[in-house]
């Protein structure tokens, strides 16, 4: 029988907050891969104030438990202390080379080149808040850096957009007096850029000929946006294969999940906001 860290089963671990459409596409086709090579799969919505939910379902289920998000450290303890199996994160964990993770650093290279393609050289990085896990803002905000850094650009200004859409544009407005040079947005996904387009309109700002905006995640509310929006998709199913050959690699074990997917994980895809 097919195994995984050596357990029959897996309990895919997921945050009590919204993960986004793509993560939980991702999530959709591990648990299919994950089935389709014999390997049970459950899927337990943590609540970090109630870690017992998670360690109770361990205990019945014997199930390696596989986090989308660094577990915080109360919650391993207690996992620890049961003797559970606690592979690493799929995004943001210690193993910098999981392509999920990797992933991140690779659209943020695809949004710079995309900006520089247009003569974008003062650049920020937006995420909204509350819309996404701190963790995931962090990493996106680190990766960038290296990012600007290997195509040779200025440090990048990290926006934070205020969790009230009323509140965007003034945040916006000074923004842009403190570092009236930005020229090129990039965020976290689509909803985050088209609010960015909402409020660099309402300071008087117009896309793409006053600023560029590159979203993230291709959607279809990006690409009915006023302009459409320019984005990033990406092949969960391929992606989805890369990262359970990459954690079975990891744990000296082989999964036959069949042929993999063929095309590219990550693509640009170029519309009227850049």
């Amino acid at each position: 029988m097919a195994t995984l860290a050596g357990k029959t089963k897996v309990d895919i671990v997921v945050p009590c907050v919204d993960i986004g459409a793509i993560n939980s596409a991702l999530l959709r086709d591990m648990t299919v891969l994950l089935a389709q090579a014999g390997v049970s799969v459950v899927c337990t919505v943590h609540l970090k104030d109630h870690p017992e939910n998670l360690v109770s379902t361990i205990k019945e289920t014997d199930a390696a438990v596989l986090p989308l998000l660094p577990l915080d450290q109360n919650t391993l303890d207690l996992l620890k202390e049961c003797g559970a199996t606690v592979l690493d994160s799929v995004m943001h964990g210690k193993d910098r080379q999981n392509p999920a993770s990797l992933m991140t650093f690779q659209m943020l290279k695809i949004q710079v080149d995309a900006l520089q393609a247009r003569n974008r050289r003062h650049l920020a990085f937006v995420h909204w808040q509350g819309k996404y896990p701190d963790e995931a803002a962090t990493v996106y905000y680190f990766f960038a850096q290296m990012a600007c850094q290997a195509a040779g650009l200025s440090a990048p200004t990290q926006l934070i957009l205020p969790e009230d859409p009323e509140n965007i544009p003034s945040y916006l407005l000074g923004a842009l007096q403190k570092n009236p040079t930005l020229d090129g947005f990039c965020a976290m996904d689509d909803l985050t850029a088209m609010a960015v387009v909402h409020g660099l309109r309402e300071c008087g700002k117009m896309v793409p000929q006053d600023a560029s905006v590159v979203g993230g995640y291709d959607s279809p509310s990006g690409q009915v946006s006023r302009p459409p929006m320019s984005s990033v998709t990406v092949d969960t199913p391929a992606l989805a294969y890369q990262e359970l050959i990459h954690i079975a690699q990891r744990e000296g074990e082989e999964l036959d999940l069949g042929q993999a997917p063929g095309g590219q994980i990550l693509q640009y895809v170029a519309r009227e906001s850049v």
